[in-house]
Parts: C-alpha cells; sequence; structure tokens
C-alpha cells in the first residue's frame, strides 16, 4: 500500500495531470491513514497491497471530488465557455459509487462499523 501505487489509481481515477500530483499527496497519505485506520490488527497489508492501494486511491479521489464539487462556482458563462456545477455532482456521485465498492472489496479486512448503543437502568 505504497503511495506510489495509491497515487497511480487517483490519478487514473481523477484525470489529472501527473505534473500536478505534488499538491494532492497530502491528500493522498490522509487517505491510506483511513484505510489503514479502519483495518483489522491482524491483515497482512503487505499481502494485500494491491486491493488495498486500489481502495485508498479510490478514497483519494472521492475525498478530492468532495472537495471539487464546493467550488463556488455554480454557472459562469464567458464568451462561448460556459461552467455549470452540475457536472462536478456528478463526477461526486461516481466517486461515491466507486468509494462503496471498494470499500466491499476490502470488507473483509476492515473491522466492524456498526454501532450498537445499550442502555442500561440501576
Amino acid at each position: 500500500m505504497g503511495i506510489n501505487e495509491v497515487a497511480k489509481k487517483f490519478l487514473l481515477l481523477s484525470g489529472i495531470d501527473e505534473s500536478e500530483l505534488s499538491k494532492y499527496l497530502p491528500l493522498i497519505r490522509e487517505s491510506i491513514a483511513y484505510v489503514k485506520s479502519i483495518l483489522k490488527e491482524e491483515v497482512d497489508v503487505k499481502e494485500n497491497s494491491t486491493l488495498l492501494s486500489s481502495a485508498c486511491g479510490t478514497y483519494a479521489y472521492y475525498n478530492w471530488s468532495l472537495f471539487y464539487s464546493q467550488s463556488n462556482v455554480s454557472y459562469f458563462k464567458a464568451g462561448d465557455l460556459t461552467v455549470s456545477k452540475s457536472s462536478e455532482s456528478k463526477v461526486t456521485e461516481r466517486a461515491y459509487s466507486l468509494w462503496k465498492e471498494s470499500l466491499k472489496e476490502i470488507a473483509r479486512f476492515t473491522k466492524s462499523s456498526d454501532f450498537y448503543f445499550k442502555g442500561v437502568s440501576v
């Protein structure tokens, strides 16, 4: 689950030029840290590196898309150029869908995310 493998997946999904990658490295590192934090302790990260790197890259892409969709521009027109926010929300929907699929693929490696709250009366 090295940063290079994760970065490759992120670049593939986002379409960002490799020359711009350095400014997204903190996002990629955070994604790796998050995925590591949800793994069971007994998971062999090296043995499952390909699948886990893919999940990290997908999570980085999802977080990038959330940031991208928060742009204050909802509609902008200058001459023949028109920019609208609707395409940005589709990017986020696609990214979320890809992240959820990646999460399903690594589900056997992750801690249970179920939360139970039980009240006790004395």
